[in-house]
């Protein structure tokens, strides 16, 4: 009988080891998700106070970040120009208001109701003067991330084959 009770023992005890190593894995796992979650929300902080930032001074040339906000505005001109040169392949043109992808041959922007006409001759003159409005508006972190959420889901929809 104690040969019985000894080996009883001997199982209680590695049994309360799995358990305590089980719960120490528990608890180091919670803490490092705590932790993961943590750091993403400071780099979630940190990506909307550079957003801010950038916003409140884009038009600052005096700004101590000055040519990083320079190199900003010119990968928006690069992403603008880039979804112009898609439309074009697609055939498609591109609102001079509001940026939507619009087929060439529409009289008003069926995303925001711009009279083409006339916003195509509105631009021809501030060309050589200054930017399109298309553009201005492009410098904004929020139109540029719009512009890029369009520019996945036309390429997930264009990658999908045909049935």
């Amino acid at each position: 009988m104690g040969l019985f009770n000894k080996f009883s023992d001997q199982l209680s005890g590695v049994g309360k080891n799995i358990s305590n190593s089980t719960q120490q894995f528990v608890n180091e796992t919670k803490i490092q998700a705590s932790i993961r979650d943590k750091k993403n929300t400071i780099n979630e902080a940190l990506l909307n106070l550079g957003k801010a930032y950038y916003t409140a001074h884009a038009d600052d040339p005096d700004s101590e970040f000055s040519g990083t906000i320079e190199a900003i505005r010119s990968e928006y001109k690069s992403i603008d120009d880039l979804k112009k040169q898609l439309s074009g392949v697609r055939g498609k043109a591109i609102c001079p208001k509001c940026g939507a992808e619009i087929d060439k041959d529409v009289a008003f922007c069926p995303k925001c109701g711009a009279n083409l006409a006339e916003a195509a001759k509105a631009e021809k003159p501030e060309e050589s003067t200054a930017a399109p409005e298309a553009d201005k508006e492009s410098s904004s972190p929020e139109q540029a991330d719009t512009a890029v959420a369009e520019a996945q889901e036309n390429q997930a929809a264009e990658e999908k084959p045909q049935e």
